[in-house]
């Protein structure tokens, strides 16, 4: 067998935190609500030449994972985490973004998205034979490979988000899954259509697992006060507030989640996440066809479909000035396709990707471009 063969989309280090033996680990099957006790470890979260054939990509991922794993490793040991823009957070960062969108689920979700749209441009498209669009599937053969570029290309507009990392409390577990990164917007609970867990979305949180006892949040220090008096570690002391989190987490997975032990109550988590899962990964609407100078627009809109748990927290509460802006902007009559946590750091960033298309600038400058002008 090559020895690039098996590409994992979750690391196997990340695993290794949730399993007793650091080779076998628990695990609940969604699809087929079977709980499968001392599942192989390596065998969990991987597809064969999933980033393709080439090594390059794999070994990319392989080097950074290496530093990620050292700074979690840092972060059980010291309980703490880094300062805001030290290498410790830029990577972090990066981990964050990039495992978001390097998932089966992620490259499934860009071509159910891909599919969607075209099919839309092309339904009524005379040189198409009726009925054809529902034998064929469009997308990219390597759709994880995009996705990836697109988490490179925007993770340093997460850098803003502040941070804290929550603790466990006694007889309660974190849970992880094929899918680790969850997010959610509290803030935006009265948005009906479309997703707001986009990166420059204002009040995003974005919630990564590092093992049953630790769990990672980002979140829009704008819009929520996180904890009593600022602290950057939080003992998650209410059992159905990790409750909440599991839920969220069995609610993103794409089949699996896996747990250590018992304490996870991952039987009951698993059936309270049924209601929110999503039936299909992406959504697509268009608007009515107008006839221009030029012949005919449509406006066609694609969103990821994202479970909505109506997450609340006892430890984070929306502040005064966000709860007043989102009374006064629930009541517009036309809603916006994104509101922007950040204004300016959205314009510099996409200032920034023009340029290197343009080859006036580098992509490794990025974060200096956004946050030292």
């Amino acid at each position: 067998m090559p020895d690039n063969k098996k590409h994992h989309f979750v690391p196997r280090f990340y695993l290794r935190r949730f399993s007793a033996n650091g080779t076998s680990i628990n695990l609940f099957n969604i699809p087929g609500q079977k709980d499968i006790l001392n599942a192989k470890l390596k065998t969990q979260c991987y597809r064969d030449y999933f980033y393709g054939k080439e090594s390059e990509t794999e070994k990319a991922l392989s080097v950074a994972e290496g530093k990620v794993a050292e700074y979690i490793e840092r972060i059980h040991a010291e309980r703490a985490l880094a300062a805001r823009f030290s290498e410790e957070h830029l990577t972090l960062c990066f981990h964050v973004v990039t495992q978001a969108y390097r998932t089966q689920h992620a490259a499934d979700t860009l071509n159910e998205m891909t599919d969607g749209f075209w099919k839309q441009v092309l339904k009524d498209d005379p040189r198409v034979p009726p009925g054809s669009m529902d034998k064929v599937l469009i997308g990219f053969d390597e759709a994880v490979r995009l996705s990836l570029g697109i988490a490179a290309e925007h993770f340093p507009v997460i850098m803003d988000l502040d941070w804290r990392l929550l603790v466990a409390g006694p007889g309660s577990e974190f849970i992880a899954s094929d899918t680790p990164v969850v997010s959610a917007n509290q803030l935006m609970s009265f948005v009906k259509f479309g997703s707001t867990t986009g990166l420059s979305w204002k009040g995003l949180q974005m919630f990564l697992p590092l093992s049953p006892t630790l769990l990672l949040f980002l979140f829009d220090k704008d819009s929520y006060v996180v904890g009593d008096h600022g602290e950057q570690v939080i003992e998650v002391a209410q059992p159905g507030d990790v409750d909440k989190l599991n839920v969220l987490q069995a609610a993103s997975a794409a089949e699996n989640v896996y747990y250590l032990s018992t304490a996870a109550r991952v039987d009951g988590v698993v059936r309270a996440a049924m209601r929110f899962r999503r039936p299909q990964k992406a959504k697509t609407s268009a608007g009515p066809m107008e006839e221009t100078a030029k012949g005919f627009s449509q406006v066609i809109a694609t969103s990821i479909t994202e479970p909505k748990t109506d997450l609340e927290l006892s430890f984070i509460r929306l502040r005064k000035s966000a709860t007043r802006w989102r009374d006064v902007t629930a009541r517009e009559q036309v809603q916006r396709g994104i509101y922007v946590r950040n204004e300016m750091l959205y314009l510099r960033h996409k200032e920034h990707i023009e340029l290197v298309r343009q080859g006036r600038a580098r992509s490794e400058d990025l974060v200096f471009y956004l946050y030292n002008n």
